[in-house]
Order: structure tokens, then sequence, then C-alpha cells
């Protein structure tokens, strides 16, 4: 692979910024257009032999709708964006270039080792190799899917999991509960630490998942029904049928003790810190 200049749109970015670091150690030749820069994103994406988008979520599709035109249909343009049916549309309908999408499915303040990294292939073939070895040579896990696949994962993976962490926030912020409670338990430690590490990220970025990846409302609808399923167990004191309830959701999980054992040593690490 002979490519030598990648262009990031919304390379400031904090994901951008990372990626920048590692394809400049490559040896890659890096253009970096933001909103602080002199170069525009049409002159990053005109120059660029792979073009990756960066971007809010909510600013993805009218940024590709610019740029997508001026990408040489001999360059490869992707995305780094949570979603993928949308983004990877966009990218095939306004560009003629070879099309990627790509979601790093972490955040930009943990290290690559063993992180997961989804490739989405839409059109052409030259430079999915490339991206595939490229991220390994980081030690980036690398999955290819359809982007309706992806979304359909993710409604479940980001979706489900931030919507139960908001509404169980939500419920502490009405029962206007001390969080700082002196008699906390080891599972509650673990949910309140989990649900601090969501809020320390940007709020619009999750509001932006939520309402933009395809899935997410039927995965929502059945996190309500199932929490009412519940709640009416509870209401009608139905000790009976709660267990059993219970019972049946623990023999679908699974590994069980070796949740236990994980979580245990988490929590060593967490109360050698204290």
């Amino acid at each position: 692979m002979t490519t030598k200049t990648i262009s990031i749109i919304g390379g400031r970015g904090k994901m951008g910024n990372i990626f920048a670091k590692a394809f400049t150690a490559k040896g890659y030749s890096v253009i970096i257009s933001g909103r602080e820069t002199e170069i525009s994103p049409i002159e990053a994406a005109k120059k660029g032999d792979i073009v990756i988008v960066t971007i809010p979520i909510s600013e993805t599709e009218e940024i590709i709708k610019k740029i997508g035109p001026h990408v040489r249909t001999d360059a490869l343009l992707t995305d780094f964006t949570s979603v993928k049916v949308y983004p990877c549309e966009a990218m095939k309908k306004y560009s003629k270039a070879e099309v990627i999408g790509g979601h790093p499915v972490f955040g930009p303040t943990v290290t690559f080792n063993k992180q997961n990294f989804v490739l989405c292939p839409i059109r052409g073939d030259k430079y999915l190799t490339w991206y595939k070895e490229f991220l390994s040579s980081l030690d980036i896990n690398v999955t290819v899917m359809t982007p309706e696949e992806h979304d359909k994962q993710m409604a479940v993976i980001q979706c489900l999991n931030q919507l139960s962490n908001f509404a169980f926030g939500r419920t502490l912020q009405k029962l206007n509960f001390n969080i700082q409670s002196k008699i906390t338990s080891p599972s509650y430690l673990l949910k309140l630490y989990g649900l601090g590490r969501v809020l320390d990220q940007d709020p619009g970025l999750y509001a932006d998942i939520e309402v933009q990846n395809p899935y997410s409302k039927e995965v929502a609808a059945v996190f309500t029904k199932s929490a009412q399923e519940l709640e009416g167990l509870i209401k009608k004191n139905n000790k009976t049928d709660l267990e059993k309830t219970i019972t049946e959701i623990k023999k679908y999980f699974g590994q069980t003790k070796k949740a236990t054992e994980i979580t245990n040593e988490m929590l060593k690490t967490l109360n050698s810190k204290k």
C-alpha cells in the first residue's frame, strides 16, 4: 500500500487527535481540518488518499455532503461515527470514492490495547486489507460487518447500556438520594462508578447515539416493558414470580461466577484507591 496522505476532518477532536498521532507514528502524512485550522474540509478532502470524518454525529451527514464530491475516485472515504447506517448511506450517495464505514468502539481516554474497531465495507476493495492491517498493527481488534448489523448490535451494546445507566441516575436524582452513603454495597459501587464514567463524557454524544441509531427505539421500548414487568411483580408482592424471573435471567446470562471473580478484582482495585 503506497498511500501516504491521511486527511482527518475533525482532527482537533480527541478521537481524531489520537489517530492522527498513530498515523504519523507509522510514517503517514496527516492533514488536519478543524474549526481552528487554516485548511478547510474541502481542501483536506481533495488532498487526502484517505479521508476520515470524525465530528459530532448530528453534523456528519452535512459535512459528508459538503466534502463528498471533492474526494478523489481513487481515494477512501471513511468515518469514526458511532452509528453506521446513515453515515454509510451518505458517503455512498455524495461521493464516488471507495467507502468503508468505521467505528472505534472505545473512547479517546483508553489505550488501543485489544480495543474493538468495526469496519463496514460499502464500495470498492482497494483499501480494506490495508485498513485492517493498519488497525491490527496498533493492537486493535478488527471486525467486519454490515452497517445494519452494526447498528442492531450497538442498539444494545451502546443504547441499552446507556439508557439503563441514565435511568438509574435519573432515579437517584428524583429520590434525592445521598450518593455518598456510607453503607454502599459492592454491586452498587460498581454501578455508580459505571454511571460516573458515562457521565464524564459529552452528553451530546450520547444523545446523538440514542437518536441516530435506527434500532434504538425498539430496544428502548423493550427496556421500558421489562422495567414495568418487574415493577408489577413488586407491587403485587409476588415473590414467587419475581424469583422465577430472576432465575430465568441468570440462566440466560450464563457465566455468573466468572463475572463475580472479575468484579471482585475490580473492587479490590477500587478499595485500594480510597
